[in-house]
């Protein structure tokens, strides 16, 4: 049999936000269905949101706009469980910190560099902030205390930047710019 109230809720959901004529009794029929869709399409956070029974017309047509333009914006983003292609989260997050302490050893030798020594620390204290912006993304994706559609603008951002083959091959960049590491032979 086919529910009509997820029917209904999914047109709600997809027409570009407007004003409804509906009738206060119509839209709170289906706020259940609407709220229940949205989380199953990943548009909002079980913790966010306040779309429940509203006593007033306006509330109800501004969460509906709101779940609208979310919509919009995630439409074409993965789904977080796109999260399983990526190392624990403990790994991702010690990773993270690594790029930030590297940061800090460049600038700190920064502080005692001149010449053209210190433009190439320049240089690669800039691929090290490039790959910091990766790694934020991913660190944002895989996080427990973001909220679940942040993690998909963060996977959007992150198959856009690293490119649709890297990203579904799980292919990431490394969190250092190691190509400037130099190793000393015995």
């Amino acid at each position: 049999m086919i529910d009509f109230a997820y029917i209904f809720a999914a047109i709600i959901i997809v027409t570009p936000p407007q004003p409804m004529d509906m009738t206060k009794e119509i839209m709170h029929s289906h706020v259940e269905s609407i709220r229940m869709l949205a989380l199953e399409w990943q548009l909002i956070d079980p913790h966010e949101g306040k779309l429940t029974s509203y006593a007033f017309v306006s509330d109800f047509q501004d969460e509906v706009n709101f779940i609208r333009r979310r919509f919009q914006e995630l439409k074409d983003a993965p789904r977080t469980e796109d999260r399983f292609r990526f190392p624990p989260y403990e790994t991702i997050a010690s990773l993270w910190r690594f790029n930030r302490e590297y940061h800090s050893y460049l600038e700190s030798q920064k502080l005692i560099s001149s010449g053209d020594y210190l433009q190439r620390i320049d240089v690669v204290q800039q691929d090290n902030n490039e790959l910091f912006e990766v790694w934020t993304l991913i660190h944002n994706a895989t996080s427990p205390l973001t909220m679940i559609p942040q993690r998909r603008v963060a996977l959007k951002k992150l198959r856009e930047t690293i490119g649709h083959d890297n990203y579904y091959a799980a292919r990431f960049p490394p969190s250092v710019p190691i190509w400037y590491f130099q190793t000393k032979d015995k």
